[in-house]
């Protein structure tokens, strides 16, 4: 049976029937991200000790996959390091509710369930397009570099999935 990588969503969701007592996999990251008591309880009881660090040559791949769907601005450290454990682990399986990290996983060829919510039915390319004048950006910056407005994220194209 393969492991089950959790993000921080699923952790919170306290819903973990989906994995019918799979082994769990948690980053060292995504554990710092729980905050509560409750949540670092049950955190600790899922993991039993074990913490997980993926490669930095790992998360390099995992970060340009964020690169090229144009998801870099959307996922934190944290998140780009659950899709890398699932990538190391045997063929790990993401469970979370977070859209760009399922479409993130999906570029990269992981497999991935929602836990709270259903999975995404398409997978998007994003880009990044300046409120004033329209120029797109292929990652976000603070303001455009032409016009001085926002950036506001937009799709470049969709894809059907499942």
């Amino acid at each position: 049976m393969r492991p089950f990588v959790l993000d921080t969503s699923a952790i919170l969701s306290g819903n973990l029937d989906i994995a019918d007592g799979g082994e769990f996999v948690v980053t060292e990251m995504v554990a710092s991200e729980v905050r509560n008591r409750v949540d670092r309880l049950r955190a600790q009881l899922l993991l039993e000790g074990a913490l997980y660090r993926p490669s930095e040559r790992t998360v390099g791949i995992v970060r340009e996959a964020a690169e090229r769907t144009g998801d870099i601005g959307e996922v934190s450290e944290a998140d780009i390091s659950v899709v890398a454990a699932a990538i190391e682990t045997g063929g790990g399986e993401v469970l979370t509710d977070d859209y760009a990290i399922q479409n993130l996983c999906r570029e990269v060829g992981v497999p991935f369930s929602g836990v709270s919510i259903g999975p995404i039915t398409h997978s998007i390319r994003w880009a990044y397009m300046c409120t004033g004048c329209g120029r797109i950006y292929r990652r976000p910056v603070e303001a455009c570099d032409v016009c001085g407005h926002a950036l506001r994220r937009v799709s470049r194209s969709r894809k059907r999935i499942r």
